[in-house]
Parts: structure tokens; C-alpha cells; sequence
């Protein structure tokens, strides 16, 4: 269940912008270390619900010891890790408690917009984190099998997500303390400007969903906020330059931008997704979306470990690109069900999954499950750009603007 494997990724990032603001400003340094052991525990949670077989997976090690022990394991981190937390948290002090104020001097401030993304990030965790949860909880209980869908997620995540990109971008705006609400205003138009033409633009190409336009928008006025702002002050200075004297905050940047990279991504994948079985004879073709399949034939083979059957697919992609795709089913011989191997096609445009669920003994006909899922490689990208703007954010020295 992918599910599971968001829980640490979705608290992490929020963990990557603590560090990177709360290292220079002090800021709710318990929350920080708090954050930090969550992600840490989520991940073996996620490691152990895919792996232990509570989830049905074929990378469970159910039938060895090794379950209860990480279990143990997991529960022991936990309770190390919050008791060093109790002990130690009297003695972090946010650094405006030592110049003798604690409170937020103005709403409109960076900090308050810090604080208040860090809680749609814990929200957006809890989201997920429930939907994974809850059928397990029912079943435990009830001994019914329920299941959570892509409804449940895509309605509670998607304001809270459209949220997360509109505090980014005001975020950027926004000053330390005390911000002027009309400078902020003022700041703000040509951004917006710009990203209406970007969406306007998007939307003539095609990109007609009303969530692909609002997520084009929202990322559009965060990149163009981060881009004339290193534009300005490139004028006297080289963005290089810029790095070494505030790499926190063009390292941030970076990072940012790699974060707007995985929402587009997502956002494109989940909404332009084509899902679809079929059934085809030797020699048959069918059309999925821009994309030609001919089944071509069946070919088997018996390895020491397994074995193989395999389908050979041609694919053409609007009359010109013709690719040999093979996706195969391994039978193991302490296994009941035969594990599929999907045949997977990528590019910066899109993804072409092929999975073979049933074929004929004689080879004569093959059923294939066909995704055609655009923008998943500008997910992989983001996420490195976010990793290489962490790198870039402690690799130069601690200089300041």
C-alpha cells in the first residue's frame, strides 16, 4: 500500500524547513526535534506495515523472525527517543525567550506563517497516516475488510496541499516580525501576473482540469516570487554569490523549487492517469490513449529459481515511435500466486506501465493491464532537486546577507 510510504516523506519535508528557518532563528526547537523523531518512526512504520505482512505484500518476511524483532525494535526507538526528549527539553529556550519576549509580535509575520505550514504539513501526515490506519483498526476489530480510496485521499489532501502552496508563496513575501500589507500587495502583483499567464498558457495546451489550473497557478506564484527576487539582486551579484552569502535561503530555493516540481508531478499523474485492462489474441491491437499495442507472442523459460513467462508487446506511440515491450509473470515454487513483473517505459513526459495478470496456456491470447501515467519522472527530479538544496544549504559557510 503506497499509502504508507508517504507518512515519512510528508512529515520529513516539513522536518527539511524547520531545520533550514529554525538553525538561524531559534524557533520552536522541541517542535523541531519532535518532528525529526516522528519521521524517523514513521519511516520504520512504514518499513514494518509493507514488510511484516499486515499489508499484503510480496516483500513481507512473514514466514521469517525477523517481524516481532523489529517490532521490538521500533518500540524500543520510541521510548528512548522520547525520554531523551524529556529530558532534555527544559533546556532548549527559543532564542526570543532569552531577549525576554516568547510571543509572535504580529500575525502578519514570517514566523506565524513559518508556524502555521508546519501544522498543514502534520495535518496532511495525520491524513494519510488515518487512511492507512483505519482499515486495519476496523478489521482488528470488526474482522471486516474495508478499504480507504483515492476519494478519501484526494479530498482531505488536495485543500490542504492547495493551502501548504499559498503560505509558500505569501511565505517568501513575508518578513520577519512585522510585515507591511501593503509592500506584500505590492510584491505580489507581478507574480501573480506572471503565473496567471503560465496557467492561461497551460490551459490552451490542454491542461483543462480545474485542479491542474489552481496547482499551475499556485506553484506558478511561488517560482516566479523565488525567480525576481534572485533576478533583483543578480544585478549586482551573481546568483553563486548569492548562495555563499545566504545559503540557507537560496539553498531554500532550491528546495523549494523541487518541492513545487513533486506537486506538479502529482498533481499531472493523478488527474491525466490512464488505467486500463484488456485482452488481446496474437497478432491483435488495441489503442490506450495516444499508445498502439499489438500483442506479438509468448515466450517461457525455467530458471533455478522460477518460472518465466514473458509477453512480447510493440507499442508505437502516435504512428512513430515504435518500442518491444515484455512484461512477465514469475511462478516460484513455494508460492500459490505468480508475481507479475511490469515492463515500464520512461520519459519526461510521461510513464507507460505494462502488466501481464493472464495468458492462455498455449500463448494464443494475453490479458494486460495498461497505466499511462504523465509527469511521474518530474516527481523523481523534484525530489533530488529538493535533496540537492538541502546539500547546497550546509555546504557553504554561514555567512549573512
Amino acid at each position: 500500500m503506497e499509502n504508507a510510504s508517504l507518512l515519512p516523506w510528508l512529515t520529513g519535508t516539513a522536518l527539511v524547513h524547520s531545520v533550514m528557518v529554525q538553525e538561524k532563528r531559534k524557533l520552536l526547537p522541541v517542535w523541531n526535534l519532535t518532528l525529526a523523531i516522528v519521521t524517523f518512526l514513521l519511516t520504520l512504520l512504514g518499513t514494518f506495515l509493507t514488510r511484516s505482512g499486515v499489508l499484503d505484500s510480496v516483500h513481507s518476511f512473514t514466514e521469517s523472525a525477523i517481524g516481532p524483532w523489529f517490532l521490538i525494535f521500533t518500540g524500543a526507538v520510541l521510548a528512548i527517543s522520547v525520554g531523551l526528549l524529556l529530558w532534555r527539553a527544559p533546556f532548549f529556550k527559543p532564542a526570543g525567550r532569552q531577549s525576554g519576549s516568547s510571543r509572535f509580535e504580529n500575525l502578519l509575520s514570517l514566523e506565524v506563517l513559518f508556524l502555521f505550514n508546519n501544522l498543514l504539513f502534520v495535518s496532511f501526515c495525520f491524513v494519510v497516516f488515518l487512511g492507512t490506519w483505519y482499515p486495519l483498526v476496523v478489521e482488528a476489530l470488526q474482522g471486516k475488510r474495508i478499504s480507504v480510496g483515492q476519494p478519501y485521499f484526494n479530498q482531505m489532501s488536495v485543500p490542504i496541499t492547495c493551502m501548504i502552496l499559498l503560505v509558500l508563496g505569501i511565505g517568501l513575501l513575508t518578513p520577519w516580525r512585522k510585515g507591511d500589507p501593503k509592500k506584500i500587495r505590492t510584491s505580489a502583483k507581478l507574480p501573480a501576473l506572471l503565473s496567471a499567464v503560465v496557467t492561461l498558457v497551460a490551459w490552451i495546451l490542454g491542461a483543462r482540469s480545474p485542479l491542474i489550473a489552481g496547482m499551475i497557478g499556485l506553484c506558478g506564484f511561488a517560482f516566479f516570487v523565488m525567480l525576481l527576487e534572485v533576478i533583483r539582486l543578480s544585478k549586482t551579484r551573481s546568483p553563486l554569490a548569492l548562495l555563499v552569502d545566504n545559503p540557507r535561503r537560496y539553498g531554500g530555493f532550491v528546495s523549494h523549487l523541487g518541492a513545487l516540481m513533486v506537486v506538479i508531478g502529482v498533481a499531472f499523474s493523478a488527474i491525466y492517469e490512464t488505467d486500463r485492462e484488456i485482452t488481446l489474441k496474437k497478432g491483435e491491437s488495441a489503442a490506450v490513449g495516444n499508445y498502439e499495442l499489438v500483442f506479438e507472442e509468448v515466450v517461457s523459460r525455467d530458471t533455478p529459481q522460477r518460472y518465466e513467462v514473458r509477453a512480447r508487446v510493440d507499442v508505437t506511440h502516435n504512428g512513430k515511435i515504435k518500442r518491444v515491450m515484455t512484461p512477465q509473470m514469475n511462478y516460484y515454487p513455494n508460492s500459490r500466486e505468480p508475481v507479475a513483473t511490469p515492463a515500464i517505459r520512461s520519459n519526461l513526459l510521461r510513464d507507460i506501465y505494462l502488466t501481464l495478470i493472464q495468458v492462455e496456456e498455449n500463448g494464443s491470447r494475453a490479458s494486460l493491464r495498461v497505466i499511462i501515467a504523465p509527469g511521474v519522472s518530474w516527481i523523481w527530479i523534484g525530489g533530488f532537486v529538493v535533496m540537492l538544496g538541502g546539500l547546497l544549504a550546509l555546504s557553504f559557510g554561514r555567512k549573512k546577507v
